[in-house]
């Protein structure tokens, strides 16, 4: 049995998985494209299970979209290094010293390996009517934040009935901690690359930069002044690269191509404690050069934006209490047509 022919029986046991629910759609005929390209070379049994598990075809459990996002960021993303023609392997053990600790995708290019460890956090969901009160990331003492912030939400969210509830976002930067701790035991200290990549819609985009970026508790914010998870516990992680393409996962539309990173907002963010970074490596240096040449991405203008408004912060052009809106202004300017605040 052909795969193409396997995929086609395996999803009348799977009503509602997407692949199934779009087949009349270029969602369904992208996809085989996408097969197409990543069995351009002989597939092995290995290979066809690994595509299988990761898009929740070899099983008839209740469909589950996070667990499917989460494979289809793995999958997509090796489609694009192989539409590339470069070398990649699945599920490569990197660190030789780590018991059944395999990274998603390895990339050689340029003689350079790149070793990627994808991660989907889970979808948030909320009633439709409650009021969402989001922090966005850590900058007081959390139970001094309720103390001071809790009245006036309550007097906003029962003004005219209009809510029924509210609900304070939860700040998901330990979750963040908790993938890079997990890169630690994945990766080693070689040559090689290394790359947490967050997978997220773009509605998440702004929490999770700031989770890493924002200047009193970022992650990878080298003065923050609170610290969340100690240097040495993510010095192996070189970059962490934010991608949203999964958003035409989540809502799928006709002509629109869900199988591909390049017209997503792709950012990468250098670890400043990453060993490699710190010590000035000159391969490292090249290898990261050659980073930002293989992933499409805006990085580059990205950070010019970033820096300029932080200079108007700093010079009072703009006022402090405006940083809140420096990522969204950003999303809007730029990417409009997906970003629904």
């Amino acid at each position: 049995m052909s795969i193409y022919e396997d995929i086609q029986e395996r999803l009348t046991t799977i009503s509602k998985h997407p692949l199934a629910v779009y087949q009349k759609n270029c969602y369904y005929s992208d996809f085989l494209r996408l097969i197409d390209v990543i069995i351009s070379e002989k597939i092995t049994k290995k290979m066809r299970a690994q595509i299988f598990n990761k898009l929740l075809l070899s099983s008839n459990k209740p469909f589950d979209l996070s667990k499917y996002l989460q494979g289809v960021s793995e999958i997509v993303i090796c489609h694009y290094f192989n539409t590339q023609n470069y070398v990649t392997e699945l599920e490569k053990k990197v660190n030789l010293f780590s018991n059944n600790k395999d990274v998603d995708l390895s990339v050689l290019y340029n003689n350079i390996w790149f070793n990627f460890e994808v991660k989907c956090p889970e979808l948030q969901t909320v009633e439709n009517s409650d009021l969402i009160i989001n922090q966005g990331f850590r900058t007081a003492d959390k139970d001094a934040f309720r103390t001071k912030v809790t009245p006036v939400i309550e007097s906003i969210a029962n003004a005219n009935g209009c809510f029924s509830n509210f609900q304070t976002a939860k700040i998901n930067d330990n979750k963040v901690c908790d993938y890079l701790k997990s890169c630690q035991e994945k990766f080693d200290y070689g040559s090689s690359i290394n790359i947490l990549v967050l997978s997220i819609p773009i509605s998440e985009f702004t929490d999770y930069w700031n989770y890493l970026c924002n200047p009193w508790s970022g992650i990878l914010y080298p003065d923050a002044s609170q610290r969340i998870i100690a240097p040495k516990e993510l010095d192996k992680t070189d970059v962490v690269w934010i991608t949203t393409f999964v958003d035409k996962h989540i809502v799928i539309k006709e002509n629109h191509n869900a199988w591909s990173i390049s017209d997503a907002l792709n950012i990468l963010n250098l670890n400043p404690f990453s060993k490699k970074i710190s010590e000035d490596d000159s391969d490292s240096e090249k290898g990261l050069k050659a980073l930002l040449d293989i992933i499409p991405n805006e990085t580059e203008r990205f950070d010019v934006y970033v820096a300029e408004y932080y200079d108007k912060l700093k010079n009072g052009e703009l006022n402090k209490d405006s940083y809140g809106l420096m990522i969204p202004t950003y999303l809007d300017e730029y990417h409009k047509e997906t970003y629904n605040p």
